[in-house]
């Protein structure tokens, strides 16, 4: 059994992560193909950064064809409820559901996102019939 004061330094780290995850996640990019299959990326409200640095909102690692910062930006609008995909100036080419992405684009769950060497399945979690 742990002692009450092991119990107590548990419950001050938990604290301390949950205070420190203010942002809910709304939605989430699941690598389906590339250095990173399986691994899953959290989207919160407001634009999500993409990019292989650990500045990024969402950093993906291993693949060298991914721009460093800002590849692209996933944004989660809080008032439509909506995800769009954002390509950027100087990012890397982004492909959605096989086309290239140069303007801003609405996502649907299932869609797929290409970046370098790897795809992400976008999935979401609030939109019309759920929403923190």
């Amino acid at each position: 059994l742990d002692t009450p004061e092991k119990v107590y330094v548990n419950l001050r780290k938990e604290c301390g992560l949950s205070l420190k995850e203010e942002r809910p996640v709304c939605a989430w990019l699941v690598c389906i193909k590339g250095p990173r299959y399986g691994k899953d990326y959290r989207i919160v409200f407001g634009k999500n950064y993409i990019g292989r640095t650990d500045a990024m909102d969402i950093q993906i690692i291993g693949d060298n064809a991914i721009k460093q910062e800002n590849h692209a930006i996933l944004s989660f609008d809080e008032k439509d409820l909506e995800a769009t995909l954002i390509c950027t100036e100087g990012g890397g080419i982004t492909y959605l559901n096989g086309k290239a992405v140069y303007t801003p684009q609405i996502l649907e769950t299932y869609d797929v996102i290409t970046m370098g060497e790897s795809e992400f399945l976008y999935i979401a979690l609030c939109g019309k019939q759920f929403s923190w």
